[in-house]
């Protein structure tokens, strides 16, 4: 089957992975079975914790390459955002963060609890003033909101969604805990969305060099 220019859903982009694998080079193979496997778990899965983690892996297994290394992560996935939207002829990610859940969007962009100088004024570094510095990021993002600068509201949802990552995969949270469901819910009801847009663009434009190799490749050691 051919892709559509609507979205895919995980079902249908993992039919169309099976159908045109003989077709990948083995990297980009390699990366869209891992993408598929855990975009697949996330779509079954309903506790939002697990959700939350499948959908960042899946993610996570598109971006990093072979030259990925943790201090240069957040540049590497805000290139590969930027690549990605290059690539949205379709405009997947507009219609997703101006038509269908504009209201995740604005509600994580407008809570502290995701901006991670807010806990570092918290955690001890009392010459944060994250006040500032949050009433900044806001009028950036209501300027990008104006010029629909898709690739800008990513770039600052995606410094949210890390700092809600590592909450969860440092230990910064309870499993199933009240404290952060709002957060949790926006963010997985957004990756469920943005992350099947991803690997439909992606599927979309197999041969691009921009890709890269897995991070840790498949070794049969014997």
């Amino acid at each position: 089957m051919p892709l559509s220019q609507s979205l895919a859903t995980p079902a249908e982009l993992t039919t169309y992975y099976k159908e045109h694998r003989d077709d990948f080079n083995d990297n980009f193979r390699l990366k869209i079975h891992r993408m598929l496997s855990w975009l697949n778990k996330a779509d079954t899965e309903e506790q939002l914790d697990f959700k939350f983690i499948s959908l960042w892996i899946a993610f996570n297994a598109a971006y990093a390459d072979e030259l990925n290394n943790e201090s240069g992560e957040k540049r590497t996935f805000y290139a590969f955002l930027k690549q990605i939207c290059y690539l949205d002829q379709n405009n997947f990610l507009y219609e997703i963060i101006w038509e269908s859940y504009s209201g995740p969007v604005r509600n994580l962009l407008d809570t502290p609890y995701t901006f991670q100088p807010f806990w570092d004024y918290h955690n001890g570094d009392v010459d944060v003033d994250w006040r500032e510095q949050f009433s900044y990021v806001k009028r950036t993002a209501k300027f990008a909101f104006e010029e629909r600068d898709v690739h800008g509201i990513l770039v600052i949802l995606f410094k949210h969604l890390y700092t809600l990552r590592n909450q969860i995969m440092h230990g910064g949270s309870t499993f199933d805990g009240f404290a952060n469901r709002a957060q949790l819910q926006d963010a997985c009801d957004l990756l469920g969305q943005i992350v099947p847009a991803i690997t439909q663009i992606m599927l979309s434009n197999p041969d691009n060099d921009y890709w890269g190799k897995p991070f840790y490749p498949f070794v049969n050691a014997k």
